[in-house]
């Protein structure tokens, strides 16, 4: 009977497959000794573990130095915090977020140099005769740091045992919030010392309404015209929530709004745009009033440079001090400078107001 040929034959060719499969080598990950061989499981463990040691030294002071298989290397719990953790809190940032950044190992002084050779070109010569000397124009800065702390979080030793909330969310984002707060009001307003003041080097670049106590549409566009085309491509608007507010109902001759909202603001940082550049609240900037530069419009990687000492936050315990009144005490400490970063050409521009 052909069916019963085909089936003999079928069931041949799957045995056949079947065994083929069997003697082919396939490498599997071993996992740890007494982990499981599942590896979403063995990461929810690995997590469990970094936590727990965190939290064992915030309640003895304790470092777990256990080789904990991350990534497939071993690693030990720094006192510090991760640098990561603390980028994922950028949101706290602002001002912070525009600025250049730059992360050293140490804080020593260090020599910034300025360039500006935008006045030079091509000039004719003649012949016989030598060519002049034509040098660009050299400058520097200094960028140094200074010492600053976010205050002391004192813990009762109870909480510390007994706490049924993730004490290590609770450390992490105050120092990260405080860090981050801290870090934008310095690059705003400086501190007389290490940290120079953005607002101090470009309120006086730039130009001052037409209307008194008001901004309309043609400062900003006024605003475009200023600011050299070099510095237009990364070009960012600076504000804060009330001048916002403000320029929210401004509006050209054709009655279309000035401000255009993003629908991705939360994941790009940016809230809307004008004028087809995108628009970063900074809350410590002054609302619109006579005298003030509510608006600040340019390139910041290219104007400020903030500096900070690696990893960004360090961490004392402070066992001894409360003692007496059953507490122990967490202080971070940061080391900080700032300095403008402006050649000559003036990559940030502010619109103070008549």
């Amino acid at each position: 009977d052909v069916a019963v040929i085909d089936g003999d034959i079928n069931r041949v060719k799957a045995i056949e497959e079947h065994r083929a499969s069997m003697s082919q080598a396939v490498n599997q990950p071993r996992p740890t000794p007494g982990e499981s061989n599942d590896p979403e499981e063995r990461a929810e463990v690995r997590n469990a573990r970094v936590k727990a040691s965190f939290r064992n030294y915030l309640s003895t002071g304790k470092i777990e130095t256990r080789d904990l298989t991350v990534a497939n290397s071993g690693v030990a719990l720094p006192i510090l915090f991760n640098p990561q953790v603390i980028e994922a809190q950028k949101s706290y940032g602002e001002i912070y977020d525009l600025v250049n950044v730059m992360k050293s190992d140490h804080g020593n002084p260090m020599k910034l140099v300025f360039d500006n050779d935008t006045a030079n070109g091509l000039s004719s010569v003649t012949v016989g005769t030598s060519a002049s000397e034509v040098d660009p124009t050299i400058t520097g800065a200094t960028l140094q740091v200074d010492n600053f702390t976010t205050g002391v979080i004192k813990i009762d030793n109870g909480l510390l045992n007994d706490a049924g909330f993730d004490l290590e969310a609770f450390i992490r984002d105050k120092f990260a919030k405080r860090f981050y707060r801290g870090a934008s009001s310095l690059i705003l307003a400086g501190d007389s010392g290490a940290v120079g003041s953005l607002t101090a080097g470009y309120n006086s670049v730039g130009f001052t309404t037409a209307t008194t106590n008001t901004l309309k549409y043609a400062d900003f566009a006024t605003a475009i015209g200023t600011l050299d085309p070099a510095y237009q491509t990364n070009a960012v608007w600076a504000m804060s929530n009330a001048t916002l507010a403000y320029v929210i109902g401004l509006t050209d001759s054709n009655n279309r709004p000035l401000f255009l909202p993003f629908d991705s603001g939360a994941s790009t940082g940016f809230i809307g745009s004008i004028l087809g550049r995108p628009v970063k609240l900074v809350t410590q900037l002054p609302a619109v009033a006579t005298g003030n530069v509510p608006v600040l419009f340019g390139d910041f990687k290219e104007g400020y440079t903030f500096r900070q000492q690696n990893p960004g936050i360090g961490i004392l315990r402070l066992n001894e001090l409360f003692a007496a009144g059953y507490e122990t005490g967490f202080v971070g400490f940061a080391r900080c400078g700032g300095v403008v970063t402006d050649a000559g050409t003036h990559p940030i521009i502010g619109i103070t107001i008549k």
